[in-house]
């Protein structure tokens, strides 16, 4: 605390600073200052620089996560929803593990890879149940095993997929003229998710 003072960054209340920096790291807050140096060398506070208002953009990014974070999760369960009923009842309730049925082997292949390890990993009783009463095929139907996967596979298995009218049929649900809209929001939107679930800040992204 004290370098944070001779550098000029003002403290309304400095026990309350203590306690904050025993939960929140040093080099967590830094990211939050950072706009207020006016030396970003020498790490110089602009006059009138506050900890309280670190704290307070400190708390804006967290609240904004939890926001962003809750309207990615509502926007993952429809993309879902449209992709296991659409393809599942255009091309089967195993299309996911039919290679014939995408445009790159090696993603493909990533994919199903990715997917056996969440099915192994998952607890959820409908796949416990479904295992003990079935071996074969080795994989539950569509709209069990992809209730399971990660935004990350599902957004590749659609991107992936050969057939751009049934991409079409699913970005129409959404709104979009065609495939290549949603293919390019869902891939963003993924990597979002991503940085969320990492803590990584979104104000402040230089």
């Amino acid at each position: 605390m004290e370098m944070l003072k001779n550098r000029g960054l003002l403290f309304d209340d400095e026990q309350a600073a203590v306690e904050c920096l025993k939960i929140i790291s040093y080099f967590r807050l830094a990211n939050y200052w950072k706009p207020m140096e006016s030396d970003k060398v020498n790490h110089v506070f602009k006059p009138k620089s506050k900890f309280e208002n670190v704290v307070t953009l400190y708390n804006f990014d967290k609240e904004l996560r939890t926001l962003i974070f809750s309207a990615i999760q509502s926007i993952e369960i429809a993309l879902r929803t449209k992709v296991i009923q659409i393809v599942s009842s255009n091309c089967g309730a195993f299309w996911f593990a039919d290679k014939s049925l995408f445009s790159n082997t090696t993603i493909f292949s990533k994919c199903l890879s990715n997917i056996e390890e969440e099915l192994k990993r998952s607890k959820e009783d409908f796949l416990i149940e479904h295992f003990a009463k079935y071996d074969n095929p080795p994989y539950p139907p569509a709209w069990k095993t992809l209730e399971v996967s990660s935004f990350g596979t599902l957004s590749k298995l659609y991107c992936n997929l050969a057939d751009n009218n049934l991409k079409r049929q699913i970005a129409r649900e959404f709104g979009l003229p065609q495939h290549l809209y949603l293919e390019s929001w869902i891939k963003s939107l993924s990597v979002l998710r991503n940085c969320i679930a990492h803590h990584a800040r979104q104000v402040l992204m230089w």
